[in-house]
């Protein structure tokens, strides 16, 4: 699927209830574009902010939390959420000024978190809203997850999977 912006392309991989399988599966595909694009002598930047007045690139992290029954704790059978999901999101809000170096660790992400160019600007979540930095995806009920919209492209997948 394409994305915003000029060479953006939305890329989803497989969900995983290891978290280290998807960061490591997270650096394989980087090592695979990188490798293909260079084969057919194209560069893949992977960068966070490509270019500057156009829309940057996030690693966007999307995660639920099972019970040891496997329900996913998050889901209760109404709309809002699960106090447990409410306060999983209160606690990202809260500490992500402090966190965001994990997220944005250099010049370059950070330059995408900028509130004229369609990106996050603000510490905010909403439903069903991708211009946040917590988001709640609409969908199935039973599958409701929050989606963690701070990464950019090019952050270290280890450190946004664990802080996420």
């Amino acid at each position: 699927m394409a994305g915003n912006g000029i060479g953006q392309f939305k890329i989803n991989l497989l969900h995983s209830s290891n978290a280290l399988k998807m960061a490591d599966d997270a650096v394989l595909f980087k090592r695979i574009v990188k490798g293909a694009t260079r084969k057919h002598k194209r560069v893949a930047t992977l960068m966070a902010k490509a270019y500057g007045g156009r829309s940057g690139n996030g690693f966007y992290v999307h995660f639920s939390l099972n019970d040891t029954a496997g329900v996913n704790v998050f889901d209760d059978d109404i709309e809002t959420g699960s106090d447990v999901m409410l306060n999983v999101v209160a606690g990202l809000l809260a500490s992500m000024a402090e966190s965001t170096l994990l997220f944005a660790s250099h010049f370059n992400p950070y330059r995408r978190l900028h509130p004229d160019i369609r990106a996050l600007s603000a510490i905010s979540w909403r439903y069903k809203n991708r211009t946040t930095m917590v988001d709640i995806p609409s969908g199935n009920l039973k599958a409701r997850r929050i989606g963690h919209r701070v990464s950019g492209a090019d952050a270290n997948p280890y450190a946004a999977y664990a802080r996420a």
